[in-house]
This record gives structure tokens, C-alpha cells and sequence, in this order.
């Protein structure tokens, strides 16, 4: 059983959302928090599975209390939920600490989806803003060289786009054993496990050029 700690101010969407989950049959709401301070004291006595997190609440905002989690060296998995969709507030909420972002314009099976991605130690991008993360790595760094390759940088753009193994093979003209090969060398500079993670990363680091969008949840 899922145990998530639910941070939202708006009472209503608080039942709503939380009797959503319960239907899940593998999540189980163990606590509900109006503002972020009550989630740092729920999160340090619940200690709960995953936190799902609203960014906007009633004292602090949702990055308040992800910074103070991860400050206090919390590794819960915190998966935002929130209306906002634009470039900054996705960036900003990774690069506070969060393992996913997900719109409430979501599907229920969406979020469901992101819960347990989350808890059981994956990175999770919703479909919707996608698109920001792209935006996002569309200025590399200026500043320093960077740790991947050229060719690094060619594969991991196609599989940001959703391209599978197969199709980044056909598009560079290389052999199946040697994007894979790549890749995995992408996840060893990167420290990351799977293509969402090495995307997450490549956000802060801003060595990541691409030229298109992204069209689903990268998974590894």
C-alpha cells in the first residue's frame, strides 16, 4: 500500500482528490494538510510514501516546503499537483527537489499513474508540460563544456521526443546496440537511472539542445 501525505488548500478538491485515490485499491491518504508548515510537521510524524503537493497554499508555497523537506535531508518522493503549466514553475519545482509534475487538468488514471511512478523511485512528467521541459533545454550552458557527447546530446534530444530505441537507430543511422550503449552512458555521466531522470537532470545542467517537443512521458 501507497501511503501519500496530501498537501492542498481548497477543501473540496482535497476530498475529492483523496477519494479518488483510495479507489485505487494500492494508495491509501494517511494525512491532509491545509498549509505547507502543517505538512513539514505531517511529514516528519506520518512518514509517509510519497507526498502529493499543491503549490499554492494557504501560508507558504508548495517549493517552500519541498526546499524545507529536502533541507531537513527528507527523501520522501513529492509529486506536485497544481493547475500551473508554464516553463518556470515546472523548472523551479524540479529544481527544488521534486521526483513529478502533473497538471490537475490530469486524468484520475494520470495521477494514479504518477503516485506510484514516484514511490517507487521513478521521475514522472506529465504529458501536458512536456513541452516546458523541452523549452527548458533548448539553451545549453555557455559556461562550461558539458559532460555528454555531441552524439550524446543527438540521442537523448530524439528520446525526449519520444522516440524509441528503434526509431533513434533509423534516424542517426546507427545500430540498435549502439543507442543503447549510448544512452547507457548517458545515464553514468549523468548519475541517473532512466531517460526521465537523465532529461530532469540535463534541465539544471542546461547542456541539452533539442529542436522539437515532446510529445509523451519519457519512461526509461
Amino acid at each position: 500500500m501507497i501511503r501519500i501525505l496530501y498537501l492542498e488548500d481548497h477543501l473540496l478538491l482535497q476530498e475529492t482528490i483523496g477519494s479518488l485515490l483510495g479507489r485505487s485499491g494500492d494508495i491509501e491518504l494517511v494525512g491532509q494538510a491545509l498549509s505547507a508548515v502543517e505538512g513539514l510537521r505531517m511529514m516528519q510524524s506520518l512518514r509517509p510514501d510519497v507526498a502529493l503537493v499543491d503549490i499554492e497554499l494557504r501560508d507558504k508555497d508548495g517549493l517552500w516546503f519541498v526546499r524545507e523537506a529536502r533541507q531537513a535531508g527528507s527523501t520522501t518522493p513529492i509529486l506536485v499537483l497544481t493547475m500551473h503549466e508554464n516553463d518556470d514553475h515546472v523548472a523551479n519545482a524540479f529544481e527544488a527537489g521534486v521526483n513529478g509534475y502533473v497538471v490537475k487538468s490530469a486524468s484520475c488514471e494520470d495521477v494514479v499513474q504518477a503516485v506510484r511512478q514516484v514511490a517507487q523511485g521513478g521521475s514522472y512528467i506529465h504529458p501536458r508540460v512536456a513541452a516546458s521541459v523541452v523549452r527548458k533545454l533548448r539553451s545549453p550552458r555557455r559556461d562550461e563544456e558539458g559532460v555528454l557527447s555531441k552524439r550524446e546530446r543527438e540521442i537523448l534530444s530524439l528520446a525526449a521526443r519520444g522516440r524509441s530505441n528503434q526509431e533513434i537507430a533509423e534516424t542517426l543511422f546507427l545500430s540498435l546496440s549502439t543507442v543503447k550503449t549510448h544512452l547507457q552512458s548517458v545515464y553514468r555521466k549523468l548519475d541517473v537511472r532512466d531517460r526521465t531522470q537523465a532529461i530532469l537532470e540535463a534541465i539544471q545542467r542546461r547542456e541539452l539542445a533539442s529542436n522539437g517537443e515532446l510529445s509523451r512521458t519519457v519512461s526509461g
